[in-house]
């Protein structure tokens, strides 16, 4: 039975001398080598993609132009809110500039047809001496041919 149980492996490389030694080299004999380090168990395993988030499956670069192109497009949108704003008050002061124009060149026509109406002019004619009547003469005939 005491050899069916195995001992933990020994460390018998290092071993500590008992005086100090300088110039000799040490061989290590159970020390593993590169082939011992590569075995099946061992290799890399690839990571799985179940785990992963949406970011660990897009690459940086296109991750990148993704975050340029979203930038491009709210500076395009800001830039244009802004625009459209200026646009909008330049339209309002227009629009007052109109509607004040419009008050002024109806002021004024209404003036001109005040100083050029019928009743000024009967009332002018009058103090001229000028008689109001009717002139009659001959009729004029047209013929159709």
């Amino acid at each position: 039975m005491a050899a069916a149980v195995k001992k933990a492996p020994q460390r018998a490389s290092i071993r500590h001398p008992k005086s100090p030694s300088r110039g000799k080299v040490k061989v290590f004999t159970d020390v593993p080598g590169w082939k011992d380090l590569i075995k099946e168990d061992n290799r890399r395993h690839p990571v799985s993609d179940t785990s992963s988030s949406i970011f660990g499956a897009i690459s940086t670069l296109r991750f990148t132009l993704s975050v340029l192109a979203v930038v491009c497009i709210l500076t395009l949108y800001v830039g244009h809110v802004y625009a459209t704003r200026s646009l909008l008050s330049d339209v309002h002061a227009q629009r007052k500039e109109n509607l004040s124009l419009r008050l002024q060149y109806n002021r004024t026509k209404g003036v001109y047809d005040a100083a050029t109406g019928p009743a000024v002019i009967y009332r002018r004619a009058k103090t001229l001496g000028l008689e109001e009547k009717m002139i009659s003469g001959p009729i004029v005939r047209i013929s159709q041919r």
